[in-house]
């Protein structure tokens, strides 16, 4: 069985800290991966002009942030995620959290 996993974001309620959300679409069977409610984290402002997010949600326990080639150039264990040294661009960031992993889309203008 082949699994694959989707990223949608819908963007709604413009100019609001709540105005990105992420889902995650997973065909094949779901049951072999743990996967958190994407809903239940909040990263704000984002897009940011100055490269730093502020993290909303419970239990996170690791946030680590890829570039577009999937290398690893930021990694914590606070709720803030800073990519102020980054060039401008479009970011991965997986949320580690008690209930399993979140993925959201950061964007450096």
């Amino acid at each position: 069985i082949i699994n694959i996993s989707y990223l949608i974001s819908i963007k709604y309620t413009p100019n609001s800290r709540y105005s990105n959300k992420s889902f995650l679409v997973i065909t094949g069977n779901p049951s072999t991966s743990t996967l958190a409610s994407t809903s239940i984290i909040n990263i704000y402002p984002n897009p940011s002009n100055t490269g730093i997010f502020n993290v909303e949600g419970t239990g996170i326990s690791k946030i680590e942030v890829l570039d577009n080639l999937g290398r690893i150039v930021f990694s914590t264990t606070t709720k803030t995620i800073d990519l102020s040294t980054q060039s401008k661009g479009i970011y991965i960031a997986n949320i580690t959290t008690a209930s399993g992993i979140s993925i959201k889309k950061l964007v450096v203008e």
